[in-house]
């Protein structure tokens, strides 16, 4: 009596089951068993490509799901997206590799359409700064090891650093005064919007970002009454359009570990300078903003260091210089002026 056929799960096809390959027999080939497996959590079929780097019986949707933008340590909390490109040949071992460096359920990754077919975006969750230096730093150790292969985002053209902060850092509590509680209150939001698209902190902000506007961030004209109100366009400087964060769409890929903590300092430093000054004068000069930050270098290290280094052209206050030392100060205009509705391709 001839056998029942039964269809294989990954390629369809009919196959007698007691030729099947697989722990359920229910793959017909070796090449279906070897490039497809069934999750044991959802218990759907995927690409070996989907397997989780954590469980190898799972898919990466499963693992997905532990992962939450519940915030970890003290406010105020900052959550990235850092955008890479790998290869064709290196696509796998980057993916897993990446995940692998980071903590358990730290981060997770994600396409973008920005992003050519090998590039993907590392999501972290919201946390303190301290959280994320003792995050980040195994991944940059190992990705100067190679274990990334040829990974990268700055020299790509493509890949940009987003950081976000938090509107507000918790629930009050009996116990707490309200000065106890990290919050940017509108009008602090309305200061920091301004300070970035600022005409006259062009050059400031193409420095500190590493690059200049393009399609996906643009500067536009402010007015305090209506800084902090959404707009509905997302591609721009700092985006409103998150309820509960404001995110920086300034920065320019990188790998860098200096440059990494730079951009989170400043997106932090900004928020503490903008809160804490409600004169509105001074809230908006650069100048009182670059005290600001030399007065709390230990706080603001790395983000000191390239205001002495790139801004100024000197070394920085112990003698370092951890970036080429350049002037930037006076560099030549940029091509797209500020309120302009050409922008500069990505």
């Amino acid at each position: 009596m001839p056998a029942t056929l039964v269809r294989c799960v990954a390629c369809d096809n009919r196959f007698d089951p007691s030729n099947g390959y697989g722990e359920a027999l229910e793959f017909c080939s070796e090449y279906c068993a070897t490039n497809f497996f069934r999750c044991q959590g959802c218990r759907s079929i995927f690409s070996h490509r989907d397997r989780s780097v954590r469980s190898g019986n799972t898919c990466r949707w499963c693992l997905r799901e532990r992962f939450t933008y519940t915030p970890i340590g003290d406010a105020p909390h900052v959550g990235v997206e850092v955008e890479v490109e790998s290869n064709g040949e290196e696509f796998d071992m980057a993916y897993s590799e990446t995940l692998k460096a980071l903590p358990l359920n730290f981060a997770t990754l994600k396409e973008d359409g920005s992003l050519s077919e090998y590039g993907f975006e590392i999501v972290s969750r919201p946390a303190s700064y301290v959280e994320h230096v003792a995050a980040w730093r195994p991944f940059f150790a190992a990705f100067r090891s190679g274990k990334f292969g040829r990974l990268q985002a700055w020299s790509t053209g493509t890949c940009g650093l987003h950081v976000h902060i938090c509107r507000n850092g918790g629930q009050p509590n009996p116990f707490n005064s309200p000065s106890d509680i990290w919050q940017l209150s509108q009008h602090a939001q309305a200061l920091l919007v301004c300070f970035v698209n600022l005409p006259r902190h062009r050059d400031f902000i193409q420095c500190m970002a590493g690059r200049d506007a393009n399609s996906y961030t643009t500067f536009q004209k402010k007015r305090m009454a209506t800084a902090a109100q959404r707009t509905g366009f997302k591609y721009e400087a700092v985006n409103l359009e998150h309820s509960n964060t404001l995110e920086f769409r300034i920065f320019k890929g990188t790998l860098k570990e200096q440059s990494f903590f730079k951009a989170l300092e400043f997106v932090l430093a900004l928020s503490e300078f903008c809160r804490a000054t409600y004169n509105v004068r001074k809230a908006l000069s650069l100048s009182a903003f670059i005290r600001y930050v030399g007065d709390n270098a230990s706080k603001y290290p790395h983000l000191d260091s390239f205001i002495a280094n790139r801004w100024y052209g000197k070394r920085d206050r112990n003698g370092a210089a951890v970036w080429r030392l350049i002037n930037n100060r006076k560099p030549p205009r940029p091509p797209v002026d500020h309120g302009q509705t050409r922008t500069e391709g990505n």
